[in-house]
């Protein structure tokens, strides 16, 4: 495995972790994922896999806040 890859896995899994923690609409915790997004664009295509992901599976009462993850992403990184 060479070095992209190694940090892709670790981004992966620290956002999948991250993720993990969204158990209610905590706005530090969008804002954190927010800039770890930005600060990892290299790794954009794991972090909306997963995103994706966290949506579908979800429970309806964390659907939105999610949803809200994307939506800081949109507006604060951009591109």
């Amino acid at each position: 495995m060479d070095e992209k890859e190694s940090s892709l896995d670790e981004v992966e899994k620290s956002y999948t972790e991250l993720l993990s923690d969204l158990t209610m609409n905590s706005k530090p915790l969008i804002d954190c994922l927010s800039q770890v997004a930005g600060e990892h664009k290299f790794a954009a295509v794991i972090i909306s896999r997963l995103i994706e992901e966290n949506v579908a599976k979800a429970p309806p009462n964390l659907k939105l806040t999610t949803m809200y993850v994307m939506d800081s992403i949109l507006k604060n990184v951009g591109e």
